[in-house]
């Protein structure tokens, strides 16, 4: 009874899908440039699998092996986040491996961040992301197609990071990375607490994605 299984879930995730979907237009699209924004990136992936382009990018980076598995935050979600974080004009958001942007794009819409910034490796993603926001004239949001791991953080005040499928290696490797963020700067991990002399926790919470719910570590760079 596997596939039985297997069905039950698949069915249980497009559901979910669904329902987020609706609570994010009816929640979130009330700003036009941001309606603009995402109903033309959720057009340039019509045809074309996330996932598959997330594992033609892992083929051609076969140094940087610390995901295999492509996931995006749920925007209703984050927003509950957002009442934690407090942001403000003086934060500059980074968010490490943004994927299709979809998430920094909502940022810039809808908070006072004086910037935000989307990191991811792959180029598709950085491209159709870039040519959004260029041509929309978001001018606070940027994007770097670049390794996580040697990406300049200095500048960030604020660090998202959705990296639960991450191995113990890259974790290890991306807090020592971190470490070198300016001091106060906070970071924020889900699933997973950065194991590092350098942080402190701040604040835990759950938050539901579309696997189930999961812990929310927000960190402060000591």
């Amino acid at each position: 009874m596997k596939w039985w299984n297997h069905l039950i879930a698949g069915f249980g995730y497009i559901a979910w899908e669904l329902w987020d979907d609706i609570k994010h237009v009816y929640g979130h699209y009330r700003n036009p440039k941001y309606v603009i924004a995402d109903t033309w990136l959720q057009c340039c992936y019509f045809f074309t699998p996330v996932n598959h382009l997330c594992r033609w990018a892992l083929r051609h980076h076969k140094d940087d092996q610390v995901q295999r598995i492509y996931g995006e935050t749920s925007i209703t979600n984050f927003a509950k986040l957002c009442s934690h974080l407090e942001l403000n004009q003086q934060d500059r958001f980074y968010e490490l491996g943004c994927g299709r942007g979809r998430l920094a794009l909502w940022l810039a819409c809808h908070t006072p961040c004086q910037q935000v910034v989307g990191i991811d490796l792959n180029p598709i993603f950085i491209k159709h992301a870039n040519r959004i926001s260029r041509q929309l004239r978001i001018s606070h949001l940027s994007w770097l197609q670049a390794n996580i791991l040697e990406s300049d953080l200095s500048n960030a005040t604020l660090i998202y990071l959705y990296g639960t499928a991450f191995n113990a290696q890259a974790i290890d490797s991306i807090s020592t990375h971190l470490s070198l963020c300016s001091s106060g700067t906070r970071i924020v991990t889900v699933s997973y607490a950065l194991e590092h002399p350098a942080f402190t926790i701040i604040e835990q919470l759950t938050l539901a994605f579309v696997w189930g719910n999961a812990d929310v570590f927000i960190h402060q760079r000591v």
